[in-house]
């Protein structure tokens, strides 16, 4: 929103950030599949061709750990942003999800399919940020749980579900 750096992204899977005043930023980064940024600009993720990802601060400075194994079978479930910016979450291809803090610091437990969850993960975040649901399946089961901006379970496992829906206000 406050338009302070925007991304190029070149046909060879090259990508540039470069400021308001059209200078380069940071370094430029090679193989990248897809670049998420923060609603608030304070961060930003960059997804790899090679399934990593990695976090960066608005100037471009590394945050966080280098994330491996990151899922791109479903774009738009691979890495998913809080509208207020304050927390991530991040499928990866061993079936596990994790939220992430804006520091880049892993928040509540890291989820797997050990935790009665199954093939892949889909995640819907509240336009308040104050919960998501996370839900999960395999052809016949279809599950979903609650979390809180803290990363806590809130609520009951629900089960045969199809899709979650939140309400805009």
């Amino acid at each position: 929103p406050d338009s302070s750096y925007f991304w190029v992204e070149f046909n060879d899977h090259r990508a540039q950030m470069y400021g308001r005043d059209g200078n380069a930023i940071g370094t430029q980064l090679n193989d990248v599949g897809y670049i998420y940024i923060a609603p608030d600009s304070s961060y930003f993720w960059v997804e790899f061709n090679d399934h990593r990802a990695q976090m960066y601060d608005r100037d471009g400075n590394l945050i966080g750990p280098e994330l491996t194994g990151v899922d791109e079978f479903n774009d738009q479930f691979n890495i998913k942003i809080s509208p207020d910016s304050s927390y991530s979450w991040v499928t990866f291809e061993d079936v596990k999800a994790q939220m992430y803090g804006r520091d880049g610091v892993p928040i509540g437990p890291e989820l797997n399919n050990e935790d009665s969850f199954f093939d892949y993960f889909r995640i819907n975040i509240s336009p308040d940020s104050s919960y998501s649901w996370v839900s999960a399946g395999d052809n016949n089961h279809y599950r979903a749980q609650m979390y809180d901006r803290d990363g806590n379970l809130i609520g009951p496992e629900l089960t045969h579900v199809s899709y979650i829906r939140i309400a805009p206000d």
